[in-house]
């Protein structure tokens, strides 16, 4: 959390809940016009840390009012030194989700479920691979209302992201 460390504490807000079910490490204060919730990813090099959040608590965060949002990603990658004993820093990365999740065969989930019943909002949404995520950027977001529009399909979409997956 060194990121967050360098911020005043005025500046940012961290959630009430447990990491497990919050959609983001940091939300800035001065949000008048628009949210900025930032998700903080470790990742060592070679490995792979693509979940995002659950569907439901995404939908349930960005449906809850009309105010504008956008969930920053940031990963840092890391590696070990073995022979030093270190832990070798290797780059940040960043993207908005909102500039791959509406886009066609970009939108995934894990199968996460936590109860007797299968519900597809349970699974926490993926990061799409390093490729596709090379092809978007901001101009790719969408206006905050086609999120909030989207938001209402996401179980749909994500039923038919799975469908595809399977073909």
């Amino acid at each position: 959390m060194g990121l967050v460390q360098q911020l005043s504490k005025k500046e940012y807000n961290k959630p009430q809940e447990s990491t497990i079910a919050s959609l983001y490490d940091v939300k800035f204060k001065i949000d008048d016009k628009i949210e900025l919730l930032v998700n903080l990813k470790v990742e060592r090099s070679g490995g792979s840390n693509s979940g995002i959040c659950a569907g439901n608590i995404l939908k349930k965060y960005y449906s809850k009012d009309n105010k504008p949002k956008l969930y920053l990603l940031v990963k840092s990658e890391y590696d070990i030194d073995d022979k030093k004993s270190e832990v070798v820093f290797k780059g940040l990365s960043s993207v908005y989700l909102e500039s791959f999740l509406t886009k066609e065969g970009m939108l995934k989930s894990d199968s996460r479920n936590w109860s007797d019943t299968f519900n597809i909002l349970s699974g926490r949404l993926q990061l799409p691979s390093k490729d596709k995520l090379e092809k978007v950027g901001i101009s790719d977001i969408p206006e905050p209302q086609e999120i909030l529009i989207f938001m209402d399909v996401l179980a749909k979409k994500l039923t038919e992201s799975k469908r595809k997956g399977l073909k």
